[in-house]
């Protein structure tokens, strides 16, 4: 996985806390920022 500063506003990610590997019943507000995510996988 790779993060670096994209332009601004170009990512949200939700502020909810849960264990990793599940899903959240609520997201909630979003945070918005200068996000930019690289997941790269290979097998």
């Amino acid at each position: 996985m790779n993060y670096s500063t994209g332009p601004t506003g170009s990512g949200a990610y939700s502020n909810a806390v849960v264990p990793f590997g599940s899903w959240p019943a609520d997201f909630g507000p979003a945070v918005k920022g200068s996000l930019a995510y690289s997941l790269y996988g290979s097998y």
